[in-house]
């Protein structure tokens, strides 16, 4: 997303939460669905009153949802006409809010409705378009859920440290997955980057042992850091764990280059939530070729 259309939607997360009165956190899913006159319920892919409902309505990769319905894993849907979130009934209860959030998220962004309104709409979208609503649904269903420009506010002079994290897990009432994520793009203006994925010991019917699903940067990470190879490094985060059900399980230095073919040393710290493994890693210095630091970094403390 642009500068310009993140702006556009940071005005409508905070105007909505202002209209909700929800301006401190928690922010609950059930208020803001109670302010924007949506209503949740659960669905059953295998319920044959939910698919005659929906199937002949949502297309998927420009088919019918009737003939892949055996192929995905439909998290939550948004009937725009019947201000209505489904939400799949199989997810753990914690994974529920964040589907439902997006959902909302299509629902304040401005001209969302227009385009899912009406089923057979998705089929004319081009997928550049389609993904350019996703994110923009991403980016407004978090902006709700933390509380819009609070969460940036209260983070902004933390040190970045797992406990940080939990604490403002605690704060914002998320969990500490949704949490890492926001802090790493949205918290203090830092060269950090945060990983999430499957430990190498965990098996997960759904994911392969040692993946990474999700490697999210902040804006200074991006712009020095771009070449990156997140497959990789997860592997190395991997091999620095200690294989354990849950808890912290690593936390160690290791070095990685920019886009000029500079090493600067990071400080990585793991955490097994006994499904997933979530990666904080922070800058701390800027090294000589030699591997000797040359230029302090306000992260050093990182712990």
């Amino acid at each position: 997303m642009s500068p310009f259309a993140e702006a556009e939607l940071n005005k409508v997360i905070e105007r909505t939460l202002k209209d909700a009165g929800l301006t401190k956190p928690p922010v609950r899913l059930e208020d803001m669905l109670a302010h924007l006159k949506l209503f949740k319920e659960f669905y059953d892919l295998t319920n044959p009153s939910f698919l005659d409902r929906a199937k002949h309505r949502i297309m998927v990769g420009g088919h019918r949802l009737a003939q892949i319905v055996r192929k995905i894993k439909l998290q939550a849907i948004l009937f725009f006409d019947e201000s209505r979130i489904v939400v799949d009934e199989t997810l753990p209860v914690l994974k529920r809010e964040w589907p439902a959030f997006h959902e909302t998220g299509h629902r304040i962004c401005p001209g969302h409705q227009d385009v899912f309104a009406f089923g057979d709409t998705a089929q004319t979208l081009h997928p550049t378009y389609h993904e350019k609503l996703e994110a923009e649904a991403n980016f407004a269903g978090a902006g709700l859920m933390f509380c819009g420009k609070r969460f940036t506010e209260e983070a902004a002079d933390t040190a970045p440290s797992w406990e940080t994290i939990e604490a403002l897990a605690d704060r914002f009432g998320r969990t500490k997955t949704t949490t890492l994520r926001r802090y790493a793009e949205f918290g203090p203006n830092l060269i950090m980057a945060a990983m999430i994925g499957t430990p190498a010991w965990k098996f997960d019917a759904d994911y392969e042992a040692g993946s990474c699903r999700h490697f999210v940067v902040s804006r200074k990470f991006g712009q020095r850091f771009s070449g990156v190879n997140a497959t990789k490094l997860f592997d190395e985060v991997n091999a620095h764990c200690k294989r354990q059900r849950g808890g912290k399980v690593a936390n160690f230095e290791l070095c990685l280059t920019d886009d000029n073919g500079e090493p600067h040393e990071f400080l990585a710290v793991a955490f097994c939530n006994t499904h997933d493994l979530l990666v904080l890693l922070v800058h701390r210095n800027k090294l000589s070729p030699g591997g000797t630091i040359v230029v302090p970094d306000i992260a050093a403390g990182v712990h």
